[in-house]
């Protein structure tokens, strides 16, 4: 007898629920027929997935597979002889039958998931209803700013058209316009890429309202199906309690305010979810095509071909599956398929990359200006923050190069699967090589797994404290960034 076995029946057992046997149950017996019955590696994974010992979940195992052949052998021992007419088969459920219980079955799952996600926007929408009532105003009321000016579609409509949302709300009103210097081909809008856009004047269209109205329905609904996608990404390889605690925390993370401005981060992890769902279950067409749309909304989606391009190695290594270079051959089509518009349009292949240098970032990209100069710049002079406005916006971005630290450190301990690891590591990385970015909230919470690390260590105690706390600072950072100019987004 092993060291392994003594340890296991010394164990206490747990009591678990009979769906959380049965889920797990059928989750092997699904891998084990995508793997040609092969269940080597199967019941470990399944067992980290639920939450459970690996020989608890083996017994479970051996004992439908018993119950099967027992049943089976009855009824071949009690069928009667067939009639010479046989009555026809009884058909089957029809698809919009299995679809019907399908949409049931995700609405129970997501019901935790969505209620937090509500919660969060009623905490912005508060937030940005207080800064209507005050008497600053919201910052795109106020004076010659850098961005496009949005007309007025009411008070709170207003609020959802800050900063960067009036680039949006520009490019799906008036497309990619004239270049603003007369000796350039080049524009400011370049900078943002054409999904978001194209969605927001389609929604605009569709319902008879503005562009910007159009914008705020496709960034509130994005961000549902975002934090749908945390959730199934999480319980793939987590679990399902941890799930639920990753989308309380994602929902309320401070940078979570951008999921109701016209922004593009909901509909980016929205993609990016669905694209490492597909990964993790070995469907590459999906995954495919949502890295290609994935690369169409921000440049974090040019992680998603890194992911699609790991997977697929792993899967021709180790299974010789041929069909997984779709995946890796699909990703780069939204990205190229932009770049190669700007091409055409400017004569510059590197147009993307002057307008970004010429104007947003001044060419600074690298640490020292996003990670080194911050951190030098709060520590020489930490009382400025209290006279200086400019320094409140740099003492957000040290606060949340912290964040980022701890949460990464999380990660790396956790060491979820590669995909996951690549895309919050990518995207974070990105972030952290331009200077006008930085590890802001808002980019953060695009780099989701970071959230999912902390989930599953936080106990539930711990946990509604956090989700507390979450909320206050959400408030604070979206009254902020929607009345001052003091704080980027």
């Amino acid at each position: 007898m092993t060291l392994t076995t003594r340890t296991e029946r010394a164990a206490p057992r747990r009591w678990h629920p009979p769906e959380v046997r049965d889920r797990a149950v059928q989750r092997v017996l699904e891998l084990t027929g995508e793997a040609g019955g092969k269940r080597y590696g199967v019941v470990p994974r399944v067992a980290r997935e639920v939450g459970v010992s690996p020989s608890s979940l083996r017994a479970w195992v051996r004992q439908a597979e018993s119950t099967r052949i027992d049943l089976l052998a009855a009824r071949v021992l009690e069928a009667e002889p067939r009639p010479v007419a046989a009555p026809p088969p009884v058909p089957g459920p029809a698809p919009a039958g299995r679809l019907a219980r399908r949409l049931r079955s995700a609405a129970v799952d997501l019901r935790r998931p969505m209620g937090f996600y509500l919660a969060s926007r009623v905490v912005v929408m508060v937030a940005i209803l207080c800064a209507n009532a005050t008497r600053a105003g919201l910052v795109n009321r106020r004076g010659p700013v850098l961005w496009p000016v949005v007309p007025s579609s009411g008070r709170l409509l207003d609020g959802f058209s800050v900063w960067d949302a009036g680039w949006y709300v520009h490019i799906a009103t008036h497309w990619y316009v004239g270049p603003p210097l007369p000796t350039s081909p080049l524009g400011g809008d370049m900078a943002f890429f054409p999904l978001f856009p194209v969605l927001a004047r389609a929604a605009s269209v569709l319902t008879g309202t503005s562009p910007l109205a159009g914008g705020w329905i496709v960034a509130l609904f994005t961000g549902a199906a975002a934090v749908a996608g945390v959730w199934y990404v999480t319980r793939a390889v987590a679990g399902d309690a941890v799930a639920d605690r990753a989308a309380g925390l994602w929902c309320l993370f401070p940078g979570a305010f951008v999921l109701s401005l016209v922004y593009a981060e909901g509909l980016t992890v929205a993609c990016a979810a669905l694209c490492l769902w597909a990964l993790l279950r070995r469907r590459w067409l999906v995954a495919g095509l949502a890295a290609a749309l994935a690369g169409a909304t921000q440049p974090a989606g040019l992680v998603l071909v890194a992911c699609c391009g790991w997977a697929a190695l792993v899967a021709l290594r180790s299974r010789r599956e041929w069909r997984a270079l779709a995946a890796p051959a699909l990703a780069p089509l939204g990205v190229a398929a932009y770049f190669g518009y700007l091409w055409a349009r400017t004569g510059d292949p590197t147009a993307w990359f002057d307008s970004e240098r010429l104007f947003w970032s001044n060419g600074h990209f690298g640490p020292y200006w996003t990670v080194v100069r911050p951190v030098a710049h709060f520590l020489y002079d930490p009382g400025a923050v209290w006279h200086n406005p400019g320094v409140w916006d740099n003492a957000v971005r040290v606060a949340g190069l912290v964040v980022a630290a701890g949460m990464a450190w999380l990660l790396w301990r956790w060491r979820p699967p590669a995909v996951v690891l690549i895309w919050a590591g990518g995207a974070l990385a990105l972030a952290l090589m331009s200077a006008p970015v930085g590890a802001r909230p808002r980019f953060l919470l695009v780099a989701f797994p970071l959230v999912v690390a902390v989930a599953r260590r936080l106990p539930r105690p711990a946990f509604y404290v956090t989700l507390v706390l979450e909320a206050a600072l959400l408030g604070a950072l979206t009254f902020a960034t929607v009345t001052t100019l003091n704080i980027v987004p």
